[in-house]
């Protein structure tokens, strides 16, 4: 195929999965907004992660939702909060909340940022609700909120920043919390896959969910990592940043590319976004058309082989950057 046909497919099939996942969740922000139980409380914010997050949500998708709080709510009020997302979801045809809605849970933002880096950081989930708050989320109640919280939360980032560094302050912490994530998410895996009898239908989604963790995981973490390193300036501040975190994965490699002079950064980001659109395509089909394709040994070999793909091109990228100074943080 020519570069024009691939960027068409590409076009094709991100852009219709951004079209859907915009339209879903604004719908569902208007239900939100709609339902004076949850409006009339100002002080917690609602966000989405997952493929809404990223805008790349397929037909079947689930929504993930997160809240974050600086108060506390009533056990009664969340009780009502729930009824009333549950009925909203359902209203407009989304599954069922994974597990049950057992991660419906309010996180308070003073653990969010209080406990980085300790041991309940990740043992009471904070660490992830922050991960996904930077790297993939998207309001879905209480945009005021929202910005406030990051903001918040950037400013733990930065607090080693002051007048004797701030020219050349690069946010080293922000980049070994992203790493740390990816490799928790990496580890996490392992864990799940063993845990679990091995047998044929845990063989499957084991399949399946190692393979979303080689792309929309991998860019998930990779895109703002990436995007760090390829700001290249002597400083990079906290507005520059949520500048970044306001994109989704795919579009901050755009911005990359419409930023860059190399032919080379160019070649490698279309490779990226070409691959990622065939996965798309791949885990939009229905359940059982996504079990079939991992079942089938010589689809699923070259599945991988497309991952492992990606996960190169997304390498030559960070390469590409080595005489960066922030470069080694990446590594060493």
């Amino acid at each position: 195929k020519s570069i024009n046909q691939k960027n068409y497919i590409i076009m094709n099939e991100i852009e219709s999965s951004r079209k859907h996942s915009v339209e879903k969740l604004e719908e569902l922000k208007q239900k939100v907004l709609s339902e004076t139980i949850i409006a009339k409380h100002k002080h917690f914010c609602i966000y989405t992660t997952g493929s809404y997050g990223r805008e790349e949500a397929g037909e079947s998708s689930d929504i993930d939702l997160f809240f974050i709080t600086d108060h506390s709510i009533g056990k009664i009020d969340k009780i009502l909060i729930d009824a009333d997302l549950i009925k909203i979801t359902r209203d407009l045809q989304f599954p069922d909340f994974s597990g049950d809605g057992v991660y419906l849970e309010v996180h308070k933002l003073q653990d969010i940022v209080g406990y980085l880096g300790s041991r309940e950081d990740d043992y009471k989930n904070y660490f992830t609700a922050r991960m996904l708050l930077i790297l993939e989320s998207k309001c879905v109640y209480n945009e005021q909120k929202y910005n406030d919280i990051i903001d918040s939360v950037l400013q733990k980032y930065y607090v080693d920043e002051d007048s004797d560094n701030v020219l050349n302050f690069h946010p080293i912490f922000l980049i070994n919390d992203i790493i740390r994530y990816w490799r928790t998410l990496c580890l996490n895996y392992e864990y799940s896959k063993n845990k679990k009898d091995n047998t044929k239908e845990n063989k499957i989604k084991a399949y399946i969910k190692n393979c979303k963790l080689k792309f929309s995981r991998k860019l998930t973490c990779y895109s703002l990592l990436l995007s760090i390193l390829y700001l290249d300036t002597d400083n990079i501040s906290k507005e520059q940043l949520k500048e970044l975190i306001a994109l989704r994965p795919l579009e901050r490699l755009d911005k990359i590319k419409s930023e860059t002079l190399s032919d080379l950064v160019k070649k490698q980001i279309d490779k990226i976004e070409i691959l990622y659109n065939d996965f798309l395509l791949l885990t939009h089909k229905t359940e059982d058309e996504l079990k079939n394709a991992f079942k089938n040994d010589k689809l699923r070999k070259q599945i991988f082989a497309k991952a492992n793909e990606f996960s190169e091109a997304i390498f030559q990228l960070m390469l590409l950057k080595k005489e960066s100074e922030i470069f080694k943080y990446f590594l060493v």
